[in-house]
């Protein structure tokens, strides 16, 4: 068991609480996450990290999220919010997150195809994520690093550009933009989770992210596919979501490299943007 952050202490919610216990979670990129247990409910506790919202992330956006995708049987049940402080508090559901293996099914396919249409479907409020404008973010505070030489941030801007011209605003929903299984709860069903990226934009970049996270071959393509059209009620392009796989090892390895930039260093990261830009090198013009 972890100590109990102050923050956390102060939190009105704990306040009346006799000695909450407390059991870090896994971190993720701009967060530090806890299972605190009062003895008589278990939270989930969200608290930033520092320089979250270098990248974009809204944490008040993030809880109004979590609250419609709550409201569509997506998310666990959210309990409160902190302006002052930007945590996140929602129920903890005691279940695993699915596993790759799980989700390469075609039964599991066929309800992803389906939850994924229900998010699409959901509104946004004023939460946006644009991956062309999160790619010139990154761009820019990539310029003049030494982690990219000036060949492969080339490379990127075009990319990026490529991926503008496929981006429609007639294609924008509600999207989660990290979709991968380490971000479902299998609770008996589907409750997506950790919505800090999440907001409007191209339905069509979120399915790609999808299907790169998840290596689906094509036979299980079709299948997540056919099933999130007829639950959408409309049809997909293929062309379309092919060429949009660009926008995913765009996104990927420009947040590798400017991990590397502010000094955070691994082989993980090395190994993220060699692929990705490897990727983006030989990526089709057209499929």
């Amino acid at each position: 068991m972890s100590q109990l952050p102050k923050a956390i202490r102060n939190l009105p919610l704990f306040s009346g609480c006799d000695g909450p216990t407390c059991e870090l979670l896994p971190e993720g990129r701009t967060n530090r996450n806890y299972r605190v247990d009062t003895g008589d409910q278990v939270y989930f506790v969200r608290l930033s990290a520092p320089g979250h919202t270098e990248h974009g992330i809204d944490r008040q956006k993030e809880y109004a999220a979590i609250k419609n995708l709550h409201a569509a049987g997506l998310e666990p049940r959210p309990i409160f919010f902190c302006p002052e402080t930007q945590i996140i508090v929602t129920e903890f559901i005691d279940a695993p997150t699915w596993t790759l293996e799980e989700i390469k099914t075609p039964d599991a396919l066929v309800s992803f195809g389906r939850a994924i249409a229900d998010l699409h479907r959901l509104p946004s409020g004023n939460a946006v994520y644009d991956i062309v404008e999160v790619a010139r973010r990154y761009l820019d505070e990539l310029r003049d690093s030494d982690v990219v030489s000036p060949a492969d941030l080339d490379l990127l801007s075009e990319a990026r550009e490529q991926v503008a011209d496929l981006c429609d605003r007639d294609d924008f929903g509600m999207c989660h933009n990290d979709l991968w299984y380490g971000n479902v709860i299998d609770d008996g069903g589907i409750k997506i989770v950790d919505l800090e990226m999440a907001g409007r934009g191209d339905i069509y970049f979120d399915i790609a992210c999808f299907v790169h996270f998840h290596g689906l071959d094509a036979e299980l393509l079709e299948t997540f596919l056919s099933a999130y059209s007829s639950h959408a009620g409309f049809p997909l392009s293929r062309p379309k979501l092919a060429q949009m796989r660009r926008g995913v090892h765009l996104r990927e390895a420009l947040w590798a490299l400017t991990q590397m930039k502010n000094g955070i260093t691994g082989d993980f990261y090395t190994r993220c943007s060699t692929n990705h830009l490897e990727a983006l090198r030989t990526f089709p013009l057209s499929s």
